[in-house]
């Protein structure tokens, strides 16, 4: 994993500015698959330098922003919003809620 970002990111995880959890696991009831539910939590400044020439809209999809082409928050607000979207799949629904749901835990600061 030399290529970029795969050598950036092991890096911010070496340094501690990246971390990895695991949420919990599932099951999807129509294929009987199990689904384990991760987070990755990268801290602002890595992601910034990581990401900063990040294409907005390629094969797989478009870069999701707010109303004015803002960040997005991690908030109540931006979790119900993806969680009501139908187009949001399932396990990422119940990755968000779990998120959410223990940020503290998880030390994710509050946006306000």
């Amino acid at each position: 994993m030399n290529q970029s970002p795969y050598r950036e990111l092991n890096a911010a995880r070496a340094a501690g500015r990246l971390r990895i959890k695991v949420l919990g696991l599932g099951v999807d009831p129509l294929t009987w698959k199990p689904d384990l539910l991760t987070i990755c939590l990268v801290d602002a400044d890595s992601f910034d330098e990581i990401f900063r020439d990040m294409c907005f809209i390629n094969e797989e999809g478009q870069l999701m922003l707010g109303e004015q082409n803002e960040q997005l928050v991690f908030d109540e607000g931006t979790v119900a919003a993806y969680v009501a979207e139908p187009k949001t799949t399932p396990v990422a629904k119940s990755c968000l809620q779990l998120a959410w749901r223990h940020r503290q835990a998880l030390g994710i600061p509050d946006a306000g």
